[in-house]
């Protein structure tokens, strides 16, 4: 999973999430996160600041998502099988939600987050 958001670190976020997906042969889950705001995730603003990797990265299968509450939240309810987060310093914080709790029964056993500082 890589985070798409606005921030200033975030094209190197990408670049590691899209490297770190074709060194893997896995698809990459795009997890939108604008932290203003309350409507809706602007997808086409996802699909734009994707735009460029997914054409350095022909090979990567990518999954747009929302991730309204934040990467932290999005990663501790879901059921995606999730292997690697790939985020950026702020929400470096936030790692221990993102990996726990190491139970099979969640989906998050063997997670692993990648910060980009």
């Amino acid at each position: 999973a890589g985070v798409v958001d606005e921030s200033p670190d975030n094209d190197l976020v990408l670049q590691h999430g899209f490297r770190e997906a074709a060194l893997r042969a896995a698809p990459i889950l795009a997890l939108g996160v604008w932290r203003w705001g309350f409507g809706e995730i602007p997808y086409s603003q996802l699909e734009h600041r994707l735009g460029r990797w997914v054409q350095q990265h022909p090979d990567v299968h990518v999954h747009p998502a929302a991730a309204r509450d934040g990467v932290a939240e999005f990663l501790s309810e879901t059921q995606e099988p999730v292997h690697l987060a790939v985020i950026g310093a702020a929400d470096a914080s936030k790692v221990a939600r993102m990996v726990g709790p190491l139970d099979p029964h969640f989906g998050h056993a063997g997670r692993s987050v990648l910060v980009v500082r």
